[in-house]
């Protein structure tokens, strides 16, 4: 099932199993933006990512950054990268750490919280009218962006849990893996 557009942003989804005595849902997910999919074909378990997308769209109206609407696509990816996954952390105390998810953390959609998104990297930082999606697929050293209309995702995000809710007949609160 694909819920949003392919050509702007979406979300797909595909269950092959279910077990109800554990909550846990299988199968397939990716994210199109631009007509691209981002996300491996791979088998996964879906309650990670649900989770995952909704607790991101609850952040909505919150990505607001006139620091980072003033750069460049390359500028953004590699700042909340720095930000958020940087490698030398040996200066900064737990705190400091914490600090940076808390500020920056809200823009990352889908860094590494699926196997199916191992390595990928998109963020969305959000304007008076719109919204500013920068991703770059693992492997690929090309940073994209693309600016729809406010809350795109959001939209997308709601639709797709009600969907997968419907489907399981979980909540999400039995999500939790």
């Amino acid at each position: 099932m694909i819920f949003g557009q392919k050509e702007e942003f979406a979300i797909e989804c595909l269950i092959t199993g279910i077990n109800r005595s554990k909550n846990i849902t299988f199968g397939k997910i990716f994210i199109w933006i631009k007509n691209e999919r981002i996300g491996d074909n791979i088998d996964v378990i879906l309650n990670v990512p649900v989770n995952s997308f909704n607790a991101s769209a609850s952040f909505s109206g919150q990505r607001k950054s006139e620091k980072l609407e003033k750069m460049t696509e390359v500028e953004v990816m590699n700042f909340l990268d720095q930000a958020l996954w940087g490698e030398d952390v040996s200066n900064l105390s737990f705190q400091d750490i914490q600090d940076l998810e808390r500020e920056y953390g809200k823009y990352n959609i889908c860094t590494n919280f699926s196997e199916s998104f191992d390595g990928e990297s998109l963020y969305l930082i959000e304007a008076k009218n719109s919204e500013r999606f920068v991703w770059k697929i693992f492997g690929k050293d090309i940073v994209k962006e693309i600016y729809l209309r406010s809350n795109t995702y959001k939209e997308v995000v709601e639709d797709f849990t009600q969907w997968y809710l419907q489907e399981t007949s979980f909540s999400l609160e039995s999500l939790a893996v």
